[in-house]
């Protein structure tokens, strides 16, 4: 098993008592240096300092593991707000959220999300009317933030 995938099943248990998501981690060379970058994220969105939190735990228990022979650095992060969704988990945990979603012919979008299934994402626009998207039928989505 490479070490990455080692990584990940050693954290997963740990993230997820803490109601945290894995969203992407890479392991590789930068610099001269060997980082561990960790973005994770959680229904309603994680601050900076639990994943400062979470960082800690993760040292602990990767050092008590013995995981890692190299010297690393490890960065836990959030996905930011301007990253594009890459699924379902992305709308979930946007529930409640104003986002933004461009379909396919290039329309777009812009409502809370209000209600998700198998196959769709309803938003509520702000005229009020709902809008229902095939996840199949968009090309872009991501957080619209709000000034």
């Amino acid at each position: 098993m490479a070490i990455l995938e080692k990584i990940k099943e050693l954290i997963k248990p740990l993230l997820k008592e803490e109601g945290i998501e894995l969203i992407d981690a890479t392991y590789r060379r930068e610099n001269g240096r060997m980082v561990l970058r960790l973005l994770v994220d959680r229904a309603g969105g994680i601050k900076m300092g639990e994943c400062a939190v979470v960082n800690t735990q993760i040292g602990e228990l990767l050092e008590k593991e013995n995981t890692i022979e190299d010297r690393y650095t490890i960065e836990v992060d959030s996905p930011g707000l301007d990253r594009r969704f890459t699924g379902k988990p992305d709308f979930e945990r946007t529930l409640g959220e104003l986002i933004r979603i461009v379909d396919k012919k290039g329309k777009n979008y812009i409502g809370k999300v209000i209600g998700l299934n198998t196959d769709e994402v309803v938003l509520e626009e702000r005229d009020g009317e709902s809008a229902i998207l095939l996840y199949s039928d968009i090309a872009v989505a991501r957080i619209e933030v709000e000034f």
